[in-house]
């Protein structure tokens, strides 16, 4: 099992014995530096894509590779794992605003916290097992 921590959010997978492949279902992640986002996607040689294969509509110019929205100017482009699943990666230079119109930061996960575990019960639930690396 994998688990990905965005933010304050999780993702967890699973390993299947056969994949199903579900279209037009993604999650987005903000890109701080959206040059160099692209550009390191360039030099690892991963393709990616305005209309995320077809799924979507593009809108907000004619970039093959990625698009902006008009009212937001915020970036867009989609790439894909290994495995095929869609993943948006997106960039609001603009940044967020209350309904007051107050900038609001977003959080930085900068310390990497974790979930706060109940003290020796990893180490007693798994105190017989064999650990491998």
């Amino acid at each position: 099992m994998l688990q990905l921590r965005i933010g304050n959010g999780e993702i967890h997978t699973t390993e299947v014995d056969e994949v199903v492949f579900i279209p037009r279902v993604h999650f987005a992640v903000e890109v701080d530096d959206w040059d160099a986002a692209l550009a390191n996607l360039d030099k690892q040689g991963v393709s990616y894509s305005r209309s995320a294969g077809g799924a979507f509509m593009g809108t907000g110019g004619d970039d093959s590779q990625q698009g902006r929205r008009e009212d937001t100017n915020e970036h867009y482009t989609y790439i894909a794992d290994p495995d095929g699943n869609l993943i948006e990666l997106v960039h609001h230079p603009l940044g967020l605003r209350s309904t007051e119109g107050d900038a609001i930061p977003l959080h930085r996960d900068t310390a990497n916290p974790k979930w706060t575990q109940i003290p020796g019960f990893v180490e007693e639930a798994y105190k017989e097992a064999e650990v491998t690396v």
